[in-house]
């Protein structure tokens, strides 16, 4: 666009782009709109803006046409059953991957800290499956309990402890 076709100046280039990302929302078609805008006016944007859309429209529409088509086939509602329990052995291996670590953090440092890690995991699966709290609310209130109990070891290793005093110095 800018070396191959000089359609546009880097400066024209890096304007465009500053004022696409300055507002949220979709950038790419703010950005392309433009573009079109500067080369061929009103038949440029309509073109940019249907390079854009159309392709991805079509591909949804026919997506759409074929999960309705097939929707209600007796191989297809057999996979949907047998994705559902793989999604939560997924999740429950996720959640002990992440767990493990933290385990291990609290074994080293007491059994006060290993008793409140649990209690934090037990809490948040409590606000997610039971309370059903939307994730930014789990994240916040998790954010917020996680700096007022997590802040500093309850107990501290002896490594915590060296790396703590200050290095000596060799003659």
């Amino acid at each position: 666009m800018i070396v191959r076709h000089k359609w546009l100046t880097d400066e024209d280039y890096v304007r465009m782009w500053a004022l696409c990302t300055l507002a949220p929302g979709i950038n790419q078609l703010a950005f392309a709109t433009l573009i079109g805008r500067k080369l061929a006016g009103w038949p440029g944007i309509a073109a940019t803006v249907g390079g854009l859309l159309v392709p991805s429209s079509l591909i949804t529409a026919l997506l759409t046409a074929g999960f309705t088509a097939i929707q209600s086939w007796p191989p297809f509602q057999a996979v949907l059953r047998g994705v559902i329990p793989a999604t939560a052995g997924l999740m429950f291996m996720v959640m002990i991957n992440m767990g493990r670590p933290l385990v291990r953090e609290g074994l080293r440092e007491g059994q006060r800290r290993l008793i409140l890690t649990f209690a934090f995991i037990l809490l948040v699966g409590f606000m997610i499956g039971f309370l059903k709290w939307p994730v930014i609310g789990v994240l916040l209130v998790g954010s917020g309990l996680g700096g007022i109990f997590f802040k500093a070891p309850l107990f501290p290793s002896k490594q915590v402890e060296a790396a703590a005093e200050p290095a000596k110095e060799q003659p």
